[in-house]
């Protein structure tokens, strides 16, 4: 009797297809991730960039800023290629 309850009551929100759902955000998710990394990366890059201009210290802040985003860039590429590893395990082609 419960279990008949809650089946009706995660259809009525639209629960039925969980592994769909579960597909569907892992394919969306790589490409989202990449897409958006790929601005902060740039941001990031011409931020650092001015800030050679600025004496020592913002010479110092510049490299500081491209390691970190280069580290960013790394574990993005990793998340990614997980998150693609995933999605294949799950069925669904993931393309970033």
């Amino acid at each position: 009797m419960k279990a008949a309850l809650l089946t009706k009551g995660m259809m009525l929100f639209g629960a039925a297809d969980v592994w769909g759902n579960i597909k569907t955000f892992f394919s969306k998710t790589g490409t989202n991730l990449t897409g958006i990394s790929w601005g902060i990366f740039l941001a990031a890059c011409v931020v650092a960039g001015i800030s050679f201009a600025f004496g020592n210290d913002g010479s110092r802040f510049g490299k500081s800023l491209l390691s970190k985003v280069l580290i960013g860039v790394l574990v993005v590429s990793l998340a990614s290629a997980i998150i693609s590893t995933a999605a294949s395990m799950s069925g669904t082609n993931a393309s970033f």
